[in-house]
């Protein structure tokens, strides 16, 4: 990276770091006007709008 000088070794990884510096966060919500620097930050937002609950709990088997 040109700019703080982590290096990478497959340029598609240094392409999504340089959002960090550029700020571009090209996923974005449907529903509202959030938008993410990754896939899977928007799949976990869009939890908040569907109210799915796709995670439980091994101890007290709450979903979350």
């Amino acid at each position: 990276c040109q700019v703080c000088g982590v290096r990478f070794t497959r340029n598609d990884k240094l392409k999504i770091h340089m959002r960090k510096h550029t700020g571009e966060r090209p996923y974005s919500c449907q529903h509202c006007s959030a938008r993410f620097l990754h896939s899977y930050d928007l799949k976990n937002h869009m939890h908040l709008h569907t109210g799915a609950r796709p995670y439980e709990c091994y101890l007290c088997h709450k979903a979350f």
